[in-house]
């Protein structure tokens, strides 16, 4: 979407972005580059399934929802592998990890997801000569962490945090 800084964007119904609501697991990222940076950052080993919703959710999830919803749903603790690892590099030297781990019961009733992104690319290229970096310089580490409860009677709760920071010179 930005040529000089090097962001994506979804485009939902041809409305920009911030018109584009990005949940997880059915809690809103509450912000207008939710589509920038919402999608980012969670490991892949750790995602179930992404639901997509085109067309307007306004009245439901408000001004954020117009062009359509995307849920990324992370996997069950109880039923994520122990274990998740990606990595990746590219030709202009940007690297990506990815891991994942489910971390042990605590008391029987409680299950622990645990997920960490780390981003880089530190090498600036001008190919074409015209001032700019071609990517962007970008530093990104994102944590997440997906509590899950069991509760009497087959009842359920869960409780999620994430934490991303990233620096970006472009």
């Amino acid at each position: 979407n930005c040529s000089v800084c090097n962001t994506g964007d979804i485009h939902v119904n041809g409305m920009e972005g911030p018109y584009t609501m990005v949940l997880i697991d059915g809690m809103p990222i509450v912000s207008g580059l939710s589509t920038v940076y919402g999608l980012s950052g969670i490991p892949l080993g750790l995602i179930e399934r992404v639901e997509v919703m085109k067309g307007p959710g306004s009245s439901l999830y408000g001004s954020e929802a117009m062009g359509g919803i995307i849920n990324v749903i992370t996997k069950d603790p109880a039923l994520a592998p122990r274990l998740t690892a990606d990595a990746f590099t590219t030709g202009w030297n940007e690297v990506n990890l990815d891991a994942g781990v489910r971390l042990g019961r605590v008391d029987g009733r409680v299950q622990d997801l645990f997920g960490a992104s780390a981003f880089w690319y530190d090498d600036p290229r001008d190919r074409n000569s015209d001032g700019f970096t071609d990517l962007a310089l970008s530093k990104r580490l994102s944590l997440f962490n997906k509590l899950s409860f069991r509760r009497p009677e087959r009842r359920a709760a869960s409780l999620a945090a994430r934490y991303v920071r990233e620096d970006r010179w472009g």
